[in-house]
């Protein structure tokens, strides 16, 4: 029940809940682009630009993110100096999902964002909260589930229509871009992101 059930529920669940986040990244203007066409150089310098706007904003080199379409993870491991996690030992964070790492950045690999968009960003330039619902009190059976930091509650209720058991995961998640003032329409309001798009000519 729990390989066959609970785990693809689950996994549907915090798939939902992060597609929140997705979304706000999605809603974002692009700042800076790449080449049409890939080139190795392009996307070395692009993502340099990238670094160098959050360091001329301050941005504290820690927990700093690259968060990738699977068109620009592409990209991305096609770079030589890339350091893929495969090669580097690191199976937590496969587990994870980290592709790897390139000049500071953590780089995640996402399929809710927009085909070749990628947002560099430092921890603090994202919120994401998740929490599990209150227990009903008519359930028989309630459990809770952390998935990816994803905090998920399970409950068993009978469903006289099918007489039978029914399984119910739920969640409430919500995430926002951060801005430096309360007019969130002005993109210059925040430093703390740079997003990434594929020029179209």
């Amino acid at each position: 029940f729990a390989s066959q059930i609970t785990e693809p529920q689950v996994t549907s669940v915090a798939t939902g809940a992060e597609d929140k986040l997705a979304t706000a990244i999605n809603d974002e203007a692009v700042d800076i682009e790449f080449a049409l066409t890939e080139t190795e150089a392009d996307t070395v310098d692009t993502i340099l630009e990238a670094r160098e706007l959050l360091g001329e904003a301050d941005v504290p080199a820690s927990d700093r993110f690259l968060a990738v379409s699977p068109s620009i993870a592409t990209r991305l491991l096609n770079v030589e100096k890339f350091t893929k996690v495969n090669e580097s030992g690191g199976e937590s964070a496969l587990r994870d999902a980290i592709l790897g790492r390139i000049y500071g950045f953590t780089v995640v690999e996402s399929n809710g964002l927009t085909a070749d968009t990628a947002m560099a960003y430092h921890r603090s330039g994202i919120v994401f909260a998740s929490k599990k619902p209150a227990d009903p009190r008519g359930a028989v059976e309630s459990f809770a589930i952390s998935q990816d930091g994803i905090n998920i509650r399970q409950i068993f209720q009978y469903d006289p229509d099918v007489l039978s058991d029914a399984s119910v995961l739920s969640t409430f998640a919500g995430a926002s871009m951060v801005f430096e003032d309360a007019d969130d329409s002005v993109p210059a309001d925040s430093e703390r992101w740079v997003k990434i798009g594929v020029a179209s000519t």
